[in-house]
């Protein structure tokens, strides 16, 4: 009995660990493209629609593809690999000077790692999370009046913040019986929610702002 409780709770702290991994990747592609759009298209805000969009697009494929890897790998020296690249690349894009070189050799050398891992929706996930998730952080740097979203900074307070917040969440609301996939969902929802408060409120003040002239 104790056995069996040892292995579901290690399969539940796997779950979070790789969803972690998984932050790290769609948080680098969303450093990346806020970079390259704050440097070559002066891009500062988006569309609300589209934004909301992106956010519950990507909620889904992140939990499905963190409960996909867990039961298609066993290898746990390959995941510490892909963590120590991921790490790599992240802090390649924050420091470098050419941003879009680290990340087109990320975008090459990450899903050839994930090939490893013989699951599909890793690919489909790689190639839709950049296009989901890329405004998010330039957005919010927006409603906080920071013009430069590539700072590291910015980028490091917004990731660590996020993730150490989901994992609070996470492991207390496990504690609590509701189990790890609901908290997982509300999880998400309670991410939304802030992102969508943080919205309204950037609105109001940029109404008032234009009030104000």
């Amino acid at each position: 009995m104790n056995s069996a409780k040892k292995v579901n709770h290690g399969k539940s702290l796997s779950l979070l660990f790789i969803s972690f991994c998984s932050g790290f990747t769609s948080f680098h592609y969303q450093a990346v493209c806020s970079q390259y759009l704050f440097a070559h298209h002066g891009f500062r805000t988006y569309n609300f629609q589209i934004s909301l969009v992106a956010f519950l697009l990507s909620c889904p494929l992140g939990y499905l593809m963190a409960k996909r890897v867990l039961f298609s790998i066993g290898n746990h020296s390959l995941l510490l690999m892909i963590t120590i690249f991921e790490i790599f690349f992240i802090t390649f894009a924050v420091f470098s000077k050419n941003i879009m070189c680290s990340g087109a050799v990320s975008a090459i050398l990450l899903p050839l790692l994930r090939l490893f891992e013989a699951s599909l929706l890793y690919i489909i996930s790689l190639a839709l999370l950049p296009l989901l998730m890329s405004t998010s952080i330039a957005l919010l740097s927006r409603i906080f009046e920071d013009a430069d979203a590539s700072t590291p900074k910015t980028l490091y307070l917004w990731f660590i913040t996020g993730s150490v917040t989901s994992l609070f969440f996470s492991q207390v609301l496990r504690l609590n019986l509701m189990g790890l996939e609901n908290s997982l969902y509300l999880c998400a929802f309670l991410n939304f929610s802030c992102i969508l408060i943080l919205l309204i409120h950037y609105s109001f003040t940029q109404n008032r702002n234009q009030t104000g002239r």
